[in-house]
């Protein structure tokens, strides 16, 4: 017998013990974030869909007659969910055109091949130049979207063969070919010149992906592979890999062809008078949690080990 009371190891407090533990043990992790975002689906109609990114479960969000989507971006300082469709741009919850495409050739070569980012109130939008078979590039192009003038503005092109971009809170600009040894790029936003920095590592080709910065610094994406099944993924872009996550579902069903991802980040949530069925709440709090580690952000999630030591 050592003669040390129960609450003591080796003469240390076993709190104290318990604390570093942890401590320790979250510096092995990177704490994950309750993420949420929205996705689109045209059948005759296009229908928004609210995505839980850690479950992959969709729930239906709002339903409007648009000829589909090519490219998504929340505006949470207007509350407006930006729709790019092969006729232009358009806000989803009012269901108003804000732009018009300037021509026919321009409308018809975006179909399926557009993304929106928005960067310091500046809307960006990426497609293909000219409609190519699936199994083709051709150039990506990058425009400027003013929805003041109403005015696209082109600022450069580059043959990276793909036509989804990420913009992150910093201003660092990336797109991805997802196709069998495909890059990870990133993207000059001054002049559209695209620099590959990583691999992605996939093992099989997918299409129609869109990005979206998400919270943890994470970049999310949703496309589809050759038998129109979606698919969504996660990539650091520190490193650049594509983790493949699995299906985004409604109802025990997989959701065909995605139009377009738009990531809301924690701060993020829609005013409920304009967005009632659209809401959102992107925290994860539970109380044993947050009040033992408050130093953490409000919607980390400890590791099931953290949680059972402290409990």
């Amino acid at each position: 017998m050592l003669g040390i009371s129960s609450n003591y190891v080796a003469g240390v407090p076993m709190n104290a013990l318990r604390s570093g533990f942890v401590l320790a043990l979250l510096s092995l992790f990177r704490a994950s974030y309750a993420a949420y975002g929205y996705i689109t689906y045209t059948h005759d109609t296009t229908t928004l869909y609210k995505v839980d990114f850690e479950t992959g479960v969709a729930t239906f969000a709002e339903s409007h007659a648009l000829t589909g989507t090519n490219g998504m971006e929340y505006d949470v300082e207007t509350n407006k969910l930006y729709v790019w469709d092969r006729y232009g741009l358009r806000n989803f919850l009012t269901d108003k055109r804000i732009i018009e495409a300037p021509e026919w050739t321009f409308r018809r070569s975006d179909l399926r091949n557009g993304d929106l980012s928005l960067y310091r109130d500046q809307l960006y939008l990426t497609r293909w130049a000219s409609l190519k078979d699936q199994d083709q590039f051709g150039p990506t192009e990058l425009y400027r979207l003013n929805t003041e003038t109403k005015s696209i503005t082109l600022i450069g092109q580059d043959n990276y063969g793909e036509s989804n971009l990420a913009i992150s809170p910093e201003g660092v600009a990336y797109s991805a070919n997802f196709r069998i040894g495909g890059a990870f790029y990133r993207v000059d936003l001054h002049t559209g010149r695209a620099t590959p920095v990583a691999t992605l590592g996939l093992l099989r080709n997918y299409y129609g992906v869109h990005m979206d910065f998400g919270p943890g610094g994470l970049i999310y994406a949703i496309g589809h592979d050759q038998y129109g099944i979606n698919a969504w993924f996660k990539i650091d872009p520190t490193i650049g890999i594509a983790h493949y996550k699995g299906s985004i579902t409604f109802n025990g069903y997989r959701i065909r062809i995605p139009g377009g991802l738009a990531m809301i980040m924690p701060s993020q949530e829609p005013e409920a008078d304009s967005w009632d069925r659209c809401s959102i709440t992107a925290e994860w709090r539970p109380p044993h949690v947050r009040r033992r580690v408050p130093q953490l952000p409000q919607n980390a999630r400890l590791p099931w080990l953290a949680i059972w030591f402290y409990g």
